[in-house]
């Protein structure tokens, strides 16, 4: 956890090898290092540099959503936005835009901007979500609440109950949960069967 010790080692390994992959791995986890360290904004302009200086580098993918996460931790929603668009435009049709369009879905929901969040989660539930890091019950989750949260109860329960409730589904237990204690009678019975 020496994280300032490393960023220094990374960075001279970057200024010294740039030419190599030890050099743009340093770079890469020098930005890494700052993300640890809670140094949002220079680790997201430190992965800007790696993908600038090395649009085909090994870690490029990862850089990208980091990227995204370093603006998103140091307060600067728009500028993760921005970082959310480049990247789908980047990987379009891969695990690594569906991942951006999940990044994209928690700061919607950060930033309380419910229809955005509902667009958002629609667009990935017509995706593939393979590969990503969420799952078909979680996008669900996370639009209901959306719609919950904008005054749409009624949306929100058609879309809990789109989620199976079982061992498998930590969502599934949420949504039965939300349904349950709803005080509304006919999405209370169906969370009960």
């Amino acid at each position: 956890r020496r994280y300032e010790d490393a960023r220094k080692v990374y960075e001279r390994l970057a200024r010294t090898y740039p030419d190599t992959k030890e050099g743009r791995e340093g770079l890469n986890f020098s930005a890494s290092s700052l993300l640890c360290m809670g140094r949002g904004r220079e680790a997201a302009e430190r992965y800007a540099e790696y993908i600038e200086k090395y649009p085909n580098g090994e870690r490029i993918d990862t850089a990208h959503l980091n990227a995204i996460d370093g603006y998103r931790e140091s307060g600067r929603l728009q500028e993760a936005i921005t970082w959310v668009g480049r990247t789908r435009q980047r990987f379009p049709g891969t695990a690594i835009e569906r991942n951006a369009a999940f990044a994209r879905l928690r700061l919607d929901i950060a930033a309380k901007d419910w229809p955005s969040a509902v667009t958002t989660a629609d667009d990935l539930l017509r995706s593939r979500l393979a590969g990503s890091n969420t799952t078909t019950d979680e996008v669900l989750y996370l639009k209901a609440h959306a719609l919950e949260s904008a005054g749409r109860r009624d949306d929100a329960i058609r879309t809990y109950l789109l989620i199976p409730d079982g061992l498998n589904s930590y969502y599934g237990g949420l949504a039965t949960a939300l349904l349950r204690t709803s005080g509304d009678a006919s999405a209370n019975q169906m969370a009960q069967e």
